[in-house]
């Protein structure tokens, strides 16, 4: 693209994001609604802004905008022209409430709307109406009772006990659709799937147009249809992961959960392969860095892999395959699994006989190279030579740090007898791999399924969801990674381990190794950062000095300046 075209393509983008940002803020009305980024930041504005854009009532055909001047108009109580099911407003109470008259109105109004009817008992259980939550006489719903205890009012409590001393509880209300159940689903328990009041209050920035890496991505729900764009406010990503959340990582679910957000327990179910928990926790799709954590927990538990085979949709079968491999099972390999849907990474965390992927290898000679790199893990050159594999590069990493250096000669001796050296042999065979497929390799598998090295004790100052898994952001290719090391070492740390405000993360490791050769005024200080008065080299080598004796237990644990 000329730098001219690309100038004229910026300025068209800053335009269109000067007018969103207007109708975000309910200032100016768009002349054409022809993006869904604009129609969202148009039903933003509507909602936070009554009187804004009510021009379009009658002009508009977009249903979403609609709904919204529906429920603006009940927030702002006044009982709007509802013509059909499909301008009815699922949510009315966000980002006000309507009195309990205003209710009253609407529901004598429309007395033959369920979704009318069970919003309203949900506006009731924010509100805290409990008289007239009664004279609905609605069934025990879930999402009513989690709203409820969510609002933290008076009448707010009455209903959710009503709800609770309920032998039967139903899910009714589907938040991840707007719509309801039916027939409404019998034995329903408090499940976090619903979005609550204040969870709304968690938003998306509205993207820079000069970021490339900005990007916005269709929030776990969605029942104010306007995934939650803002100019400011605090991402959901970035909360703090509650004390109550995290107890729950190491305790067995109660069948009712408590006030807590599920996402993490969502994750840790998935890398760790627990079918039960996963099989209850899960959402109808997948969160930011969930696949990433499924991989993981294929690879390291057969049952899990089993599961996912049968369960999840046909992109996890790969790698329910890499762990039948592992296993020593090809009893999957028929004529209808194509080479694409074949595994790279066949060898962790656990190398089957060789024998296994020599037959492999025979099988499918597309998988020779993964074969051959797996003998060399697992130390077996008699069905390595008789693979005979191309000389990868990646396959010669580990045939160079292996200890049985047969595997590195085996490779040596093939370059010798194409008269060509071995640099120049890996280097050919690398440049006709497709970029893609490691690409893939790279993304899916590294950093989720292979461990690493020793595990460095870092302990951050709060958990949140930010970067878990893997799952960069488009157009990034260096987008950090969460591990969940951290998560465990956090849960099993804290509180005896703290983390002194102002700083974001404890390096233990500097701590251990530091703390006896430093003065006794320094150690409080060691392994915190960001620390802008940390000198350069850090402070061991500051004066190169032994501290008066060692710490003790409390300077270790408790940091603190």
């Amino acid at each position: 693209m000329s730098p001219h075209r690309r100038k004229d393509t910026t300025h068209a983008m800053a335009d269109e994001s000067d007018k969103s940002r207007a109708a975000l803020r309910g200032e100016t009305v768009p002349a054409e609604l022809d993006s869904d980024l604009t129609i969202r930041c148009v039903i933003r504005g509507i909602r936070y802004n009554d009187g804004y854009a009510t021009e379009l009532r009658d002009k508009c055909t977009i249903p979403s905008i609609t709904r919204a001047l529906n429920a603006r108009a009940i927030m702002s109580n006044r009982i709007p022209h509802i013509a059909n099911d499909d301008e009815m407003p699922y949510c009315f109470w966000h980002p006000d409430v309507p009195n309990e008259q205003t209710l009253r109105q609407l529901l004598q109004r429309y007395p033959e709307s369920a979704v009318l009817r069970y919003g309203a008992g949900r506006a009731c259980a924010v509100a805290g109406y409990a008289s007239l939550y009664r004279e609905l006489d609605l069934l025990p719903e879930v999402s009513i009772a989690e709203e409820a205890r969510d609002g933290g009012t008076t009448g707010g409590k009455e209903i959710f006990d009503v709800i609770m001393s309920q032998p039967t509880r139903y899910a009714v209300m589907d938040d991840y659709r707007r719509a309801l159940h039916d027939p409404p689903v019998p034995d329903a328990c408090l499940n976090g799937d619903m979005c609550t009041r204040s969870a709304l209050e968690c938003k998306q920035i509205f993207p820079d147009p000069q970021d490339s890496r900005a990007v916005l991505r269709p929030p776990r729900f969605d029942i104010t249809e306007d995934w939650g764009i803002d100019t400011t406010g605090t991402r959901f990503e970035s909360k703090a992961v509650s004390h109550e959340t995290l107890t729950l990582l190491h305790k067995p679910l109660p069948r009712d959960l408590p006030a807590v957000d599920k996402d993490l327990l969502i994750l840790l179910a998935a890398w760790s392969g627990n079918i039960d928990r996963y099989v209850r926790l899960r959402r109808p799709t997948m969160i930011s860095g969930e696949r990433q954590c499924v991989v993981r927990g294929i690879y390291h538990d057969s049952l899990f892999a089993r599961w996912c085979y049968e369960e999840l949709d046909s992109s996890f079968r790969k790698y329910a395959y890499a762990r039948f491999v592992m296993n020593g099972d090809l009893s999957w390999l028929t004529d209808d699994v194509a080479d694409d849907d074949l595994p790279d990474l066949i060898w962790h965390p656990d190398v089957a006989d060789g024998h296994v992927y020599e037959e492999l290898a025979r099988r499918r000679p597309t998988m020779k190279a993964s074969c051959a790199h797996a003998c060399i893990v697992g130390n077996a050159p008699g069905p390595f030579v008789r693979i005979d594999p191309p000389p990868v590069a990646s396959a010669w990493v580990e045939a160079d740090a292996c200890l049985n250096r047969e595997f590195a000669q085996l490779f040596e001796r093939k370059a010798t007898l194409l008269g060509t050296s071995l640099g120049d042999l890996l280097r050919i065979q690398d440049e006709s791999t497709e970029s893609e497929s490691r690409d893939e390799r790279y993304w899916d598998t590294f950093l989720v399924v292979e461990n690493g090295g020793p595990i460095r004790p870092q302990l951050c100052s709060k958990v949140t969801l930010e970067n878990i898994g893997f799952m960069p952001p488009e157009g990034a290719d260096d987008a950090p990674t969460k591990n969940i090391r951290s998560i465990f070492a956090y849960d099993t740390m804290a509180p005896r381990v703290q983390v002194p405000a102002g700083y974001e993360l404890l390096d233990l490791t500097e701590v251990y190794r530091d703390a006896p050769f430093v003065e006794a005024e320094v150690r409080p200080l060691l392994g915190l950062y960001p620390n802008p008065r940390r000198p350069e080299g850090g402070y061991r080598r500051r004066g190169g000095s032994r501290g008066r004796g060692c710490p003790g237990r409390e300077a270790i644990e408790k940091p603190r300046l």
